[in-house]
This record gives structure tokens, C-alpha cells and sequence, in this order.
């Protein structure tokens, strides 16, 4: 006797079924679904091919590996991801079935991640010389290597080009730097600047030919000094003080006697002239002063220039009458 549930399914036309077991295996009984790594072919499971996955159970497909992972055996779940160095876009199932469709990047290219469709070009500064590589090399401190172009523009170490003179860099730099206020660079593919000496100066920080050559680092003018090296610009001598010649660290002190005036102007200390002497009355008993001090009551100077000052004679007169 042909059990009632058994009656039931084979009365069900057959378009009902196949729908009823989309995706599993239908052979007139109950629907029993694929295992994964499978799908439904002409009434049967079958495995997935090369280059293809389910990761479910009951596919009536497989799925083609996605850009940057491949899968080399029949009947998988998941791909496998192409390493680090390579990459594969995404194509046909035969274009994922081995571990060789996972393509080395070409020089001048890297790829540092896993899975992936391309690779990338090295960035300013960077280079790559050997194929199927996960980094970039870097361009020497006293060069540089500007962005894009494409890979043939960072595809060997001779793409890295010496900083001009007058300019520096650190390593993996895109443009270098003009030295900075105070300094220069006479040679190519710099990586420190020099520093003037003492007594010298450059003003510019943005001009590579004002930085260039040693002439390039300035004498301080007469009545202005620099004690420190590598430095923007000169001092003006302070009262009590003078310099007269170029080129000069430090300002030479107005004798005793003698002083200038802390004017600020260039001109007014560049001369021992400008040391003044002090006017009669006066007196400066220490050398560097700005002013001459008064005599004290009781004191004089008849002499200008001088640094000491003379006690007064108090006269007494006697008035005698005579008989």
C-alpha cells in the first residue's frame, strides 16, 4: 500500500517540484540541498570547478573568485587571497584557478596588502627596481622624486635626483628646500646646509641662487656685528661701543673719557670717531658708557675727554686793615 505523504509528492507536477528544490537535489523524493563547495547540475551535485566557490549549502550555482583571489582545487567553500606583491583583477573562472594568476607587480609598482585587483605606483620620493615587491625603496637624503608620471618614473634609483646647490633634503622627499636664512649648500645632492661664520649673514630663505656659493654669505657693514654663525641678518652696535670695519663679531668698547650715544643708528657707530669725548664738566670714569656723567659738587673738569674729575681749591680770603 503507497504510503498517503508519498501520493501527495507525485501527484505534484513536475515544475512544482523543481521549484520546491531550487537549488537542491530533486529525484521525485524529498529535496536533500547540496553541501557547500557544490551546486545542483541536471538533477545532481556537483563540485564547483577551478576558479569558482559556494560557501552555502543548496547553490544551483558557484560563485567566480572576486579580483585579488583565486582558488586552484575543485569543490571549495572560499578563495584564497593572492599575497602581498601581486594582484589580479577581476576576471573568468579561469583567470582565478592557480596561484600564477595572482600577477607580480611590475617594477616602478608595489603592493603592500593581500587581495587585491592592482597594484600601486610608487609615491614621491620612492622607487622600485625589482619586480613583485610589497614596498617602495627610498630616495637618498639629497634627493628627490616627485609624485606621478607613472611607474616608469620610479622604476630604477637613477629616478632620485641630487638636490641643486643651494638646496637640501631628507630622504624620501618630493621637492627639496632652499637652506634656510644664514646658510648654503655649493654642492648637488646636499643633505646639511653650512652655516656662515661669524660675522656674516643671508637674509633670503627662498631663493637657491642666493644660497649657492660662499660669496653668498655677507659681511656684517661697519657699525654692525654677528657673534654666531648662521644667522639672518647683523646687530647694531649699542651705545658705549663702535665697529669700523666689515665682517666683525663683536663691537669694540669707546675708551674712558669717551662715549656714544645709544641711538640706534648704523651710522653712528661704525667710526672710533663716534666715540665723543666728554664735553668740559664732565667725565666717564669707565670705558662702554653711553653718557658722561656730571662732576660731583666740589669737583671739576676743565678738560673734555677725560675720565677723571679735580677737587676744588676753596679759597679763603683775609681782609687785614692796616693803621
Amino acid at each position: 500500500m503507497m504510503l498517503p505523504w508519498l501520493l501527495t509528492v507525485l501527484a505534484l507536477p513536475s515544475t512544482v517540484r523543481a521549484a520546491a528544490c531550487t537549488g537542491n537535489l530533486d529525484n521525485g523524493s524529498p529535496c536533500t540541498s547540496c553541501l557547500a563547495g557544490k551546486y545542483v547540475d541536471s538533477g545532481s551535485c556537483a563540485d564547483c570547478q577551478l576558479g569558482q566557490y559556494s560557501n552555502q549549502a543548496g547553490q544551483t550555482v558557484c560563485i567566480t573568485c572576486r579580483y585579488g583571489r583565486y582558488v586552484s582545487s575543485v569543490g571549495q567553500t572560499s578563495c584564497v587571497s593572492c599575497p602581498a606583491g601581486r594582484q589580479r583583477p577581476t576576471g573568468i573562472p579561469s583567470d582565478h584557478d592557480n596561484t600564477a594568476d595572482c600577477i607580480y607587480c611590475e617594477i616602478g609598482k608595489f603592493q603592500d596588502q593581500t587581495e587585491q585587483s592592482d597594484c600601486k605606483i610608487c609615491p614621491g620620493g620612492y622607487y622600485q627596481d625589482q619586480d613583485r615587491s610589497n614596498n617602495c625603496l627610498d630616495c637618498d637624503a639629497g634627493q628627490y622624486l616627485e609624485n606621478g608620471g607613472g611607474a616608469a618614473n620610479h622604476d630604477e634609483k637613477s629616478d632620485c635626483q641630487d638636490c641643486i646647490a643651494g638646496m637640501r633634503s631628507s630622504a624620501r622627499q618630493i621637492i627639496c628646500a632652499v637652506c634656510s636664512a644664514g646658510k648654503i649648500a655649493t654642492n648637488p645632492g646636499t643633505v646639511t646646509c653650512d652655516a656662515c661664520g661669524a660675522g656674516k649673514y643671508i637674509a633670503d630663505s627662498t631663493t637657491a641662487s642666493l644660497h649657492n656659493d660662499a660669496n653668498d654669505c655677507l659681511d656684517c657693514i661697519a657699525g654692525q656685528v654677528q657673534p654666531n654663525s648662521g644667522q639672518a641678518s647683523c646687530a647694531t652696535c649699542v651705545g658705549g661701543k663702535y665697529m669700523q670695519q666689515q665682517g666683525q663679531e663683536k663691537c669694540v668698547v669707546c675708551a674712558i673719557g669717551r662715549f656714544t650715544s645709544d641711538s640706534g643708528a648704523v651710522d653712528t657707530y661704525d667710526h672710533v670717531d663716534d666715540c665723543k669725548p666728554c664735553e668740559l664738566g664732565k667725565f666717564a670714569a669707565n670705558n662702554n658708557t653711553e653718557t658722561c656723567d656730571l662732576c660731583p659738587a666740589g669737583y671739576y673738569q676743565d678738560v673734555t675727554g677725560l675720565g677723571e674729575w679735580y677737587v676744588a681749591r676753596l679759597v679763603t680770603i683775609s681782609l687785614h686793615s692796616s693803621q
